[in-house]
């Protein structure tokens, strides 16, 4: 259609969906790949300028790694647009709100989020309405796994003349006072542009709704006198010669989706606010249908946006005859309302701990252990999911902290691990509330490109104190018991002892020593204990919920954890546990509280009051020293202004030395299985529970070593390649030979397999990818399971051939 005003423009650039269309326009109207910056092409008198007036713009533009991270920062944009409509509409300029919670809570009754509440609380008919004002609309792109992306709010909106300090640029600082608002820096939206062709942004302000502004985005390749090209805007040359945002006159409901057929009617009409349309937005590894399983955007955003300050919709009409819309609140208000087929096994409700130990305690922690049913196998019967937490979280990071709801960092489950809970690290999903943090804080631990946490002081505490809570967790070692427990039964195919004998006296010979079963230790001051949690007396048995009395009664109050005294050594933590049949109010109006006298502990966490239990986490303070002595008082006041009391003794001992996981030169009990994944399936990805059922190549993965609790357990793949060809091709020519090859197979299998258990298991690092450093030790893995198939081969037949030697003589 020709294009002779602003209005046809703007019409094309919303007909279309791909970058190849786009393209085709901007030759339409006179764009060339040899007009320079800021010189007028065609005949509406469009030029291009410099994004943020800056020609050096690509290297922030860029910053952004993660094309799925980098369209929330659209998302939160989006929710922040939206509140500063209701400042505007509703709000008191000379009292804001302080934070962007109070800010959702004061105008869309958003629930604040605690330990028992949250988003997840507004009704089905309020999270509808809320999310019809942010909504993402997938659409089709030139390439499947590049589909063309729009962000739309019906927010407070931008006036054409403010494009170029707004949405148009970065650092600009435009929100950095205003405490109602998520975003601060002015830079994590512009991020999306460098994952796409083009990006056309759109926006209309709420109290100018006459007036629409547009422009569109590119990277331009810059002459030869550049060292680097840059990403410009469209604009307009003025009679003053500056360059200004092309705009319509026009009060009309925009549709944006004229070229969508048939309709969906979720897709949003356009009042007030901004589209951001993305042509061609590089989405590999998310571009799959909408779907709560991995590899997707509606996936992705949930564990992106863990606890979104309001609910938002995604549309996907990729497809004309499969058309999909979803709701977005957040992985922490999914499992909070529950779904469908999902057993939330264990909920520790959230508590608050010191990320320094002369700070408050700000950083919120509660976490979920999930089961959820796997696919039917072979036979049709029910199967557990290796990995459940995968249908909420990336499950290589399980472990995510957020601030103002928008992950700001992950961990992988080596933390949960450490803690001796292998197996529950497949199920659990964790979650650090940063939202209260100091600032002084949030600079030592978080990027300012919300990509990951910063290593230092502040992570390492974190981590430590959150893993003593995990050690002390007797749900979450009840847990670990069960599915080990299942691990055992579901493998039918015993250890042979003669491998074991075989395997062990190879591992001696190595200088390698042995302990019995259930003896990993861990080493404190050079002296082997067996587990922290036996050490204080404590029970792995699962805990009911206490009755309590309505408000205010009370009639119990009383420490029952550590009984009779708490003796604690100078770099460690132990948790303080009082019961008591007090209303969880109490808690609420903070009227329990915790001191010592004198002050050698400090608390470094709070739980919340919950089935008539609460917990506190002590450590000796900076300037305790061992032998210092006291006592820990514990108290809850009631309304009549009347104190109840406990007391307990305290101790400080001497230091401990540093934790180790495992003593080098020492093995546990072990064993080595063959699984076949064609006949045990479920099995098998539960051992190999990085791999995608749907697409793995079962043939390319050669064995791999499990720690289960306090023994270890090392499973070779039957159908691996090598293995499988020459076993196949010992059954067929020598028969005899089949047994003999597959009992050396294992022994050097096994022998491997502990040695590099042994050299890698004292290192650690909890922000690494584990999924994709498991492939990179499958390559080495192979290498050395084709070497110990030549091997064992060779060992059968020299076997064979003295036995028929030893016959003959004989």
């Amino acid at each position: 259609m020709p294009i002779t005003s602003m209005v046809d423009l703007l019409q094309a650039f919303l007909h279309v969906t791909k970058p190849s269309e786009v393209a085709a326009i901007l030759d339409h109207i006179g764009d060339d790949v040899r007009v320079p910056v800021d010189t007028p092409f065609g005949d509406l008198g469009l030029q291009w300028h410099f994004f943020s007036d800056n020609p050096s713009n690509m290297s922030t533009i860029n910053l952004g790694s993660k094309p799925g991270r980098s369209l929330t920062e659209r998302v939160t944009n989006a929710i922040d647009a939206v509140l500063e409509r209701e400042m505007y509409l509703q709000g008191d300029a000379n009292h804001p709100p302080a934070t962007p919670m109070e800010a959702a809570e004061a105008w869309f009754g958003r629930p604040p989020t605690s330990a028992n509440s949250g988003l997840y609380q507004l009704s089905t008919r309020q999270i509808n309405d809320y999310a019809n004002q942010i909504n993402i609309v997938m659409m089709p792109g030139d390439e499947d796994v590049r589909p063309s992306i729009d962000m739309v709010d019906s927010g407070i909106g931008i006036h054409p003349d403010d494009f170029s300090d707004t949405i148009l640029s970065f650092h600009r600082g435009n929100k950095i006072s205003k405490r109602y608002l998520a975003g601060a820096f002015g830079q994590g939206g512009s991020a999306t542009i460098a994952f796409c062709n083009y990006t056309l942004i759109m926006s209309r302000r709420i109290d100018t709704p006459g007036t629409l502004g547009f422009t569109l985005v590119k990277l331009m390749e810059l002459e030869d006198d550049y060292k680097e090209n840059a990403y410009v805007y469209l604009t307009v040359r003025g009679d003053d010669g500056r360059a200004y945002i092309p705009t319509v006159h026009t009060d009309a409901v925009i549709d944006l989706y004229p070229a969508i057929k048939p309709r969906p009617k979720e897709l949003p009409d356009f009042a007030t606010g901004t589209l951001v349309r993305h042509y061609g937005y590089r989405l590999e590894g998310l571009e799959r249908p909408l779907s709560t399983s991995t590899r997707n955007l509606y996936h992705a955003l949930n564990y992106m946006l863990v606890d979104p300050l309001l609910p938002f919709r995604i549309t996907d009409v990729r497809k004309k005859t499969a058309h999909r819309s979803e709701i977005v609140i957040g992985t922490r208000n999914r499992l909070m309302r529950g779904e469908a087929g999902v057993e939330i096994r264990h909920h520790q409700p959230r508590f608050w701990l010191r990320p320094l130990p002369d700070e408050p305690q700000s950083l919120g922690v509660e976490y979920w252990v999930v089961f959820a049913p796997g696919p039917p196998d072979k036979d049709g019967k029910p199967t557990q999911r290796a990995r459940p937490h995968d249908l909420f979280v990336d499950p290589n990071h399980p472990v995510i902290a957020t601030l103002n709801g928008q992950n700001h960092g992950e961990l992988t489950g080596r933390i949960v691990r450490e803690a001796k809970l292998p197996q529950v690290a497949k199920h659990i999903i964790v979650h650090f509330d940063l939202s209260h943090i100091s600032k002084r804080v949030r600079s030592s631990l978080l990027s300012s490109t919300r990509e990951g946490f910063k290593e230092g002081e502040v992570l390492s505490e974190i981590v430590r104190v959150v893993q003593d809570h995990f050690r002390d967790d007797e749900h979450l070692h009840e847990l670990e018991a069960e599915l080990q427990e299942s691990l055992v039964k579901s493998e039918s195919n015993e250890a042979n002892e003669e491998v074991r004998k075989q395997i062990t006296r190879l591992l001696r010979d190595k200088g390698l020593d042995f302990g019995k079963y259930g003896q990993v230790p861990v080493l404190y001051d050079g002296v082997a204990n067996n587990s922290r949690s036996k050490s204080n007396g404590t029970s792995r048995k699962r805990r009911e919920k206490l009755p309590t009395l309505p408000y205010p009664q009370v009639s119990r109050f009383e420490i029952v954890r550590p009984q009779p005294a708490l003796r604690i050594h100078y770099n460690d933590t132990r948790l303080i546990r009082v019961e008591t049949d007090a209303d969880t109010r109490f808690d609420r109006t903070n009227a329990l509280r915790i001191r010592v006298a004198p002050r050698h502990l400090a608390d470094v966490s709070k739980g919340s009051l919950v089935g008539g239990r609460i917990n506190w986490r002590l450590r000796p303070t900076a300037d305790a020293k061992p032998g210092d002595i006291g006592t820990i008082i514990v108290s809850l006041m009631l309304p009549d202004g009347r104190v109840l009391e406990d007391r307990l003794p305290y101790e400080i001992l001497p230091p401990r030395e540093q934790r180790i996981k495992t003593a080098r030169g020492y093995v546990p009990q072990f064993e080595v299985h063959g699984i076949d994944p064609v006949e045990n399936p479920e099995h098998f990805f539960r051992i190999w529970d990085y791999l995608d059922p749907a697409e793995a190549d079962v043939t390319s993965v050669a064995y791999r070593l499990i720690e289960a609790g306090n023994s270890i357990a090392v499973y070779y793949n039957k159908s691996f390649g090598a293995y499988r060809k020459r076993l196949d091709e010992i059954v067929q020519r020598k028969p005899a030979l089949a047994q003999q090859f597959v009992q050396n197979y294992e022994i050097w299998i096994g022998y491997y397999a502990i040695l590099q258990w042994q050299q890698s298991g004292l290192s650690a690092d909890l922000l690494v990818d584990e999924d994709a450093f498991e492939r990179l030790q499958d390559n080495e893995r192979m290498l050395v399971a084709e070497m110990q198939v030549k091997q064992a081969a060779e060992v059968a037949q020299l076997l064979e051939a003295a036995r028929v030697n030893t016959e003959e003589q004989g």
